[in-house]
């Protein structure tokens, strides 16, 4: 009977230590593929059919690993950076068409660089299918650096902070608000480039044939460059250079700056700078005349000399005119103040 009782029990455990066996490597294939999702550092992957303010299908994407750094390579189609009250960083795509898979965005996550391309391969660029890319960032979110070559698509950041920021499209036009960082290069090709409300240590904006604008920023070094476009810059720099082919140049600053460097072909160039203003060098038109209400210390015609001389103040057209317009005295700028680690006026 004791034999039997045993045997019975043997055949009962037999089945059950199998069936716990499958359970615990099931469990353990699930951790591996969790972790492996984790280092990865994306929550999770889903398309979904459904009306959106921007579009009809939605590709998105949450990445629950820590983001340093975005490279964003995007053939064409809006492109918007911005922040929102989130945990996680958030990708998402939008199509005014449905899209097959194989043109999904294809986004990888390594050692903290988030890489986002319009699709695996490159394949099915195309501007009719209204492919949108937006990546939201939380509230506070910092980066090291952002990167974006948007093809001939229209870029859209607001409230971004970065050590580095690049910004490029070659038929598009980009615009920036409330962004900071410390270096920053915007180039838009045949395309224009709008700015406002941005701190940077040195800022360059480049375009060809579109206007560029910058206001209410503070912009230590500020470089401006077009080719057949108008520059509009109001706010404060302390570096300028900027220079055109035949379009006009406007810029304000309230802050007393150091060096200047202005120059255009055939654009009107119109400066107004604050009347403690302590600078020499020299102002050229060939064909153009020269304005202002400064008086300098020299009477020989196309020199400066202002109060201590103490930076350089070059103004240069060959066919346009100059104006050099005396504002109120200089103003202090806690941002500048904190880059030179002094207060200055």
């Amino acid at each position: 009977m004791l034999s039997k009782i045993k045997n019975f029990e043997f055949k009962l455990s037999l089945p059950f230590i199998i069936k716990s066996v499958a359970v615990i490597l099931f469990l353990l294939i699930c951790l591996t593929a969790f972790n492996h999702g984790k280092a990865e550092g994306f929550g999770f992957d889903s398309f979904v059919n459904r009306d959106y303010e921007y579009g009809t299908t939605v590709s998105e994407r949450v990445i629950s690993g820590e983001v340093d750094e975005i490279t964003v390579n995007w053939q064409c189609g809006d492109i918007e950076i911005y922040q929102v009250a989130a945990v996680n960083v958030k990708v998402y795509e939008s199509a005014s068409k449905e899209i097959d898979s194989d043109m999904f965005m294809d986004i990888t996550l390594d050692s903290g660089e988030l890489i986002v391309n319009w699709s695996e391969n490159g394949v099915g660029a195309s501007k009719e299918l209204g492919k949108k890319l937006v990546i939201e960032l939380p509230f506070g979110y910092e980066l090291d650096s952002v990167t974006i070559n948007g093809g001939d698509s229209n870029i859209d950041v607001k409230k971004l902070v970065s050590d580095a920021v690049n910004l490029y499209t070659a038929y598009g036009k980009i615009s920036f608000d409330r962004v900071e960082g410390d270096e920053g290069f915007v180039k838009a090709s045949y395309g224009g480039i709008k700015g406002s409300s941005s701190k940077f240590e040195s800022l360059t904006l480049r375009a060809n044939e579109g206007d560029l604008s910058l206001k209410d920023s503070d912009i230590y070094t500020l470089n401006l460059f077009t080719a057949s476009g108008n520059t509009l810059f109001d706010g404060d720099f302390c570096e300028l250079t900027a220079k055109s082919y035949s379009g006009n140049i406007t810029a304000e600053t309230k802050y007393r700056p150091h060096d200047v460097n202005v120059s255009s072909t055939s654009g009107n160039i119109v400066l107004s700078l604050p009347s403690n203003l302590s600078a020499f060098g020299e102002y050229k038109t060939v064909s153009g005349e020269f304005v202002t209400d400064y008086e300098f210390k020299s009477e020989e015609e196309g020199i400066i000399e202002l109060n201590a001389e103490e930076y350089e103040l070059n103004l240069t057209t060959t066919s346009g005119n100059i104006t050099l317009n005396k504002g109120e005295r200089g103003r202090q700028n806690s941002y500048f103040s904190k880059l030179l680690g002094e207060d200055e006026g």
